[in-house]
């Protein structure tokens, strides 16, 4: 395993960066484009949003056309987004965030008991707490669910909710803020409860949402992610 890390409040101003004081079992890059958002609906705004140059007022469509697209989207939502409601509402619709030419990566990382998302600069934008042991863990990350899918090898106990775990990954709307929340992957099978005939030995994620998993005792699992979004 790497030297890992946690939080602690040094780097640019007073914004908390990775700092390496612990072991991390795994890590992998996250799109940012391919993270699902979530959000109330978009603010109101009184007036369209403009930017003055040289004493000319560029409108919105000159914005998000010839100016949004050469801003990197850490500047869009910490520096653009507060100018007021109206710039919130257009980035609120997430058309620039999530263009198709949008490059920016999360790094997700893991330790033996806490998952971080961290954005290009290593600034945390989410951290959650395992209920569960990640020591040896694996992971694959399914763009289509926005789902990291966590195989896990020193469970406590076997049992069908022990081994497969799918940690959601969620950003809010026209922001860099995240939220994970981790959920087990459930699947009751006849050697569910015996070890070393439940350890998970491989484990990838294929396109339609589907997780496959080896087990010891040779069985190939398949299970396929599907998130809703609670109301």
């Amino acid at each position: 395993a790497a030297s890992g890390g946690g939080i602690a409040a040094v780097g640019r101003g007073e914004l908390p960066v990775f700092a390496c004081d612990e072991a991390l079992w795994g890590a992998c890059w996250i799109p940012l484009r391919s993270v699902r958002t979530y959000s109330p609906a978009s603010p109101p705004a009184s007036q369209a949003a403009q930017w003055l140059s040289q004493g000319v007022a560029l409108p919105e469509d000159i914005l998000l056309t010839s100016v949004w697209p050469f801003l990197d989207t850490q500047t869009l939502a910490r520096q653009v987004q507060p100018l007021s409601a109206a710039h919130a509402r257009l980035l609120a619709d997430e058309m620039e965030m999530r263009a198709e030419h949008r490059k920016e990566l999360f790094a997700f990382c893991f330790s033996d008991t806490t998952a971080w998302l961290l954005d290009e600069d290593l600034q945390p934008c989410a951290m959650l707490e395992l209920p569960f042991s990640a020591t040896f863990a694996h992971i694959a990350y399914d763009r289509e669910s926005s789902v990291v899918v966590m195989a896990t090898k020193l469970c406590p106990e076997p049992s069908p909710a022990g081994a497969l775990w799918a940690i959601c990954l969620l950003r809010r709307k026209g922001s860099m803020r995240c939220h994970m929340e981790a959920h087990a992957i459930r699947y009751d099978f006849p050697e569910s409860r015996l070890r070393p005939a439940s350890a998970v030995l491989g484990m990838c994620v294929a396109p339609g949402g589907r997780v496959f998993s080896l087990l010891a005792s040779r069985r190939l699992a398949c299970h396929r992610l599907s998130v809703r979004m609670r109301e």
